[in-house]
């Protein structure tokens, strides 16, 4: 130093990224990019699921997320909880999908599966049990690619579908 001389220091936070994704649903923040302060607490959420489209009688379901950077790595329900901005950090909400399976008997007998949500890709076995006195017919509805047997019929749930037993008193053709 040969002289006397300023000096100026500038200082700025440290700031990070949160980045959301999620293909459905509300999720909170938004999908997209958020810019915060190192260590500050933030969270996500999805806020609507089971997400319902009803004229396709198929529900959207969350599933947990899986997380990046400062984000917690994985987790099962709809909110992460609160976790601190340490680095660049990312959530991605995962879904998966349910199709309605509508199950019905014309005539007198049960069927041995409610009317209700199936996972997209299972195969639900539905069995028929025709009263005293009665008989399976057939099956009715959406039957296409099912397998049949003597009292019951495997339904890939590739779709929503509406199967309906056949039921009638024995002696009647």
């Amino acid at each position: 130093m040969d002289r006397p001389r300023t000096v100026t220091a500038n200082f700025a936070w440290d700031r990070y990224t949160l980045t959301v994704e999620s293909p459905w649903g509300q999720a909170e923040p938004p999908p997209g990019v958020y810019t915060n302060d190192y260590g500050t607490p933030v969270s996500a959420a999805v806020t609507n699921s089971p997400y319902e489209i009803a004229v396709l009688a198929t529900q959207l379901v969350c599933v947990g997320w899986t997380g990046t950077g400062s984000a917690p790595a994985s987790g099962t329900d709809t909110n992460t909880g609160f976790f601190a901005l340490t680095n660049d950090a990312a959530v991605s909400w995962m879904w998966t999908t349910n199709l309605y399976l509508k199950t019905t008997v014309s005539g007198y007998g049960t069927v041995d599966v409610a009317s209700a949500w199936q996972s997209r890709g299972t195969t639900v076995v539905v069995r028929v049990y025709p009263d005293y006195k009665n008989h399976l017919v057939g099956w009715n509805g959406a039957t296409n690619d099912c397998v049949f047997g003597s009292n019951s019929i495997a339904v890939p749930m590739t779709v929503a579908r509406q199967i309906e037993a056949v039921v009638e008193t024995n002696g009647q053709q």
